[in-house]
């Protein structure tokens, strides 16, 4: 496990990141785990927008790749991918 955040509306609501590259999350105290995510390298920092009741969630990875979700990890969006898009249509 390389990350770890706790839901501070419910401390039974943790994800936890891992250097295989999975996120996992449980919803009640670590009884039970679901996959939210595997990822295609280590990760190592969870992120979350304290204000978005654990749906706004950001993950770094080993190589520097930031992945964001706005719906608790139901979709995700590489970062880096959306900001080049940025960059290239500011260029034209």
């Amino acid at each position: 496990v390389s990350d770890c955040v706790v839901s501070a509306a419910d401390p039974d609501h943790v994800i936890i990141a891992t250097g295989q590259g999975g996120l996992f999350e449980t919803r009640d105290g670590g009884g039970t785990w679901s996959v939210m995510r595997w990822f295609g390298e280590s990760l190592k920092k969870i992120l979350v927008n304290p204000e978005s009741s654990f749906k706004e969630i950001y993950i770094v990875t080993e190589r520097g790749k930031i992945w964001k979700t706005i719906d608790g990890g139901k979709n995700w969006i590489d970062v880096m991918v959306a900001l080049e898009r940025v960059r290239q249509n500011e260029r034209t």
